[in-house]
Order: C-alpha cells, then sequence, then structure tokens
C-alpha cells in the first residue's frame, strides 16, 4: 500500500513540475519589468507602399479653391469608419490608389511619386505644390491611409483581417483583437511576414522577450500577416485524430462489406 501511495506521489510532483513549467512558458514579456525605461520614438510611422488606399482632404478659407483637389464619390463608395467629410460638399472623398509604379494620379498634378513617403511627408509636398504654382495660400492638407490592415492566423481565437483605424497597431494588440493565443499555440515562434521594397521577409518572434519592444516588428505595418503556429500538443492532436478517423472508416466500410457478403 505504502508503495502504491509513494507511486501516486512521484507521479503527482511529476505533474505539478511540469505545470510550472508549461505555464512559464505562455508568460508574454517576461521580466520586462527589468528593462529600463523606454523613450517611445516615432518608429511606427507609416510608410507608403503600393496598393494602398489614400484619402487626401484640401482645406483652405476659400472652399471653393480647394474643390478641384476635393473630387468627391458617392458615399456608398466608402463604407464604415472609411467615411468623413471636408469642408466642400458632402460625400465620401477621393481614394487614390498607389499603383505599381508607386504613384498617384493627383488632380491639375498628374502622376505623383509617393512610395516610401510618411503621411506628414506627402501632405508637406501637397501642400508646397499647390502654394508654389498659385493655386492656394496656406493649404491645410490632410491625408489617411483607408485601407489600413493586418492579418492574423492559426492558433488564435478569432483569426482574420483586423481593420486599423489609427495609424499605429502593436504586434500585442493585433493579438488580443484576435482573441488572443489559445493554449496550443506557439508562443515563441510566432511569424510576422512583411512586405518591403518588393522583398518578402520572415521573422520569428519571441512572445516571451521583454526586449522585443524595441524590435522594429513590435509595431506593425499595412498588409503585415502574423502567424501563430500550433505547438506539438495540436499536432499530436490532429495526427491521432486523423489515424483514428482512417481506423473507424476502414472498419466501417469492412463492416459493410461484411453484412452484405452475410444476406
Amino acid at each position: 500500500m505504502n508503495k502504491i501511495t509513494n507511486s501516486l506521489l512521484s507521479l503527482l510532483f511529476v505533474a505539478l513540475l511540469s505545470s510550472c513549467a508549461s505555464s512559464s512558458k505562455i508568460i508574454y514579456l517576461k521580466d520586462a519589468s527589468q528593462l529600463n525605461q523606454q523613450e517611445i520614438e516615432t518608429k511606427y510611422d507609416l510608410h507608403i507602399k503600393k496598393d494602398d488606399m489614400l484619402s487626401i482632404i484640401v482645406n483652405c478659407k476659400e472652399p471653393e479653391l480647394a474643390a478641384p483637389f476635393n473630387m468627391q464619390l458617392s458615399p456608398a463608395a466608402f463604407t464604415g469608419n472609411n467615411q468623413v467629410s471636408n469642408s466642400y460638399g458632402t460625400g465620401s472623398p477621393q481614394g487614390f490608389l498607389v499603383d505599381s509604379n508607386g504613384e498617384i494620379d493627383y488632380p491639375i498634378f498628374g502622376k505623383m511619386k509617393v512610395e516610401g513617403l510618411t503621411r506628414m511627408e506627402l501632405a508637406e509636398k501637397i501642400q508646397n505644390l499647390l502654394e508654389e504654382n498659385g493655386y492656394i495660400q496656406n493649404p491645410v492638407v490632410n491625408i489617411k491611409m483607408i485601407n489600413f490592415k493586418v492579418s492574423v492566423l492559426g492558433e488564435v481565437t478569432k483569426p482574420g483581417v483586423l481593420k486599423v483605424d489609427s495609424e499605429r497597431i502593436t504586434l500585442f494588440e493585433a493579438i488580443s483583437q484576435a482573441g488572443d493565443l489559445t493554449v496550443y499555440g506557439r508562443r515563441h515562434n510566432v511569424k510576422v511576414i512583411r512586405e518591403e521594397n518588393g522583398n518578402r521577409k520572415v521573422t520569428e518572434i519571441d512572445l516571451g522577450d521583454p526586449t522585443l519592444m524595441y524590435s522594429p516588428f513590435y509595431y506593425l505595418q499595412q498588409n503585415d500577416l502574423v502567424y501563430v503556429e500550433p505547438n506539438k500538443a495540436k499536432a499530436s492532436q490532429a495526427s491521432y485524430s486523423a489515424f483514428w478517423g482512417t481506423i473507424i472508416s476502414v472498419l466501417s466500410l469492412a463492416t459493410t462489406v461484411g453484412l452484405y457478403f452475410a444476406k
């Protein structure tokens, strides 16, 4: 009896140790409090890329002067939070698509190179063009990225595409909006897929590493894809399910054939 009791206690002790070890693997930013205070810089400023859709609104004291630069579409052209208004007319603003050459077709000025610029840099560029060519004095140009989105796939509660209303979203905010990782998600090997300068880059992220906050992938960019791999337990579970599914199918078929010939 004592041997059985000792064996059970040993098994319980091993289970507790395994539980503690596994729980330490699901902690985000472990020991982050030991890091020095970090000054937040504007490294998350978005740079315009091909296929971005830009809302460009020009405002000034004389709305009729800004009208040619604020072409309107019907309200049905935009939905949800993308609807914005301006100082001239009603409806939603024209969306300017950045083409494969990194350009937009802007009223009066025609093709304009915008790829690689930030929102503020492009606004300043348009302001200078309007003033230098005598169209508007002291214009105010507001630019917003209409189709800023990121995708979160894999072992999260709610995988899908996330629309971003602001210009900043962190990796943890995206995971939070996706309902957090499931218990089967590999927190130490999350992949972020990003396209930059015509190249596709895949980077592995350890959510438990507090130095992640210094990484250029801490702030996500438009069209980033976050993929959470399943851990070994989920992979094994899937293998067992497939194995037993095949066994059951074979047995079912064998039973059906046996009953047929037994008649």
